[in-house]
């Protein structure tokens, strides 16, 4: 490897981790900003109740697994856990796939949406092998599709994640929606115990 290509090299990882560690930063400040929640019923550790962050607005329309339109409409009557992944991610991205499955397969109420970054590379045949990847049940657990800035807007406007342009600029949060369509709690995907608590709460709402 020559002087260039190192050099290169060295500052891709640099810019890597700075984004990395904004993203981060970002992801905090934009869940954990209560401010942004004024008016609405916030956690409270002294009761079993899970707090009410606001009813998802709008409809969406993405493309799912099947070659299917998925709207936001279907939602209704179920409870959802709403994510975001790129199929070609080798770090974080699998792991919280694996956290949701693990869920899934043990709560047959609870359905899932996950929504790739990178829809230029995860094309309807891409997302059907990687969900048969994880034994995902059709009827159950939806990968979708959508153009960008769609993608972008129902992250950041709807889910109230950070989401971006590039693919690993996402948000590794888990989205608990309600039958209602009611945001109901983020959960950091990378946590150990996060299976533990997203079924806990799943009771309080089922």
């Amino acid at each position: 490897m020559n002087a260039t290509n190192a050099k290169k090299k060295v500052m891709l990882m640099v810019y890597l981790t700075i984004t990395l560690g904004a993203l981060a930063m970002y992801d905090r400040y934009f869940v954990d900003d209560k401010s942004r929640y004024q008016g609405l019923v916030m956690m409270n550790d002294s009761s079993d109740k899970l707090p009410d962050h606001g009813q998802i607005t709008g409809e969406y329309v993405f493309t799912d697994q099947d070659d299917e339109d998925f709207a936001t409409s279907q939602m209704a009557g179920h409870v959802w856990l709403v994510s975001f992944f790129f199929t070609s991610c080798d770090g974080p991205c699998p792991l919280l796939n694996a956290q949701i499955a693990g869920i899934l397969s043990k709560n047959n109420d609870v359905h899932a949406l996950s929504i790739t970054t990178d829809p230029e590379t995860d094309t309807i045949e891409v997302l059907e092998k990687y969900a048969q990847s994880f034994k995902a049940r059709r009827e159950q657990w939806s990968f979708v599709r959508t153009d960008q800035d769609s993608m972008i807007k129902f992250g950041q406007t709807v889910l109230k994640l950070p989401v971006g342009e590039e693919p690993d600029a996402h948000s590794l949060r888990i989205v608990l929606i309600d039958k209602a369509g009611h945001i109901r709690g983020w959960y950091d995907s990378q946590e150990p115990n996060v299976v533990a608590t997203i079924t806990k709460d799943l009771k309080s709402i089922l």
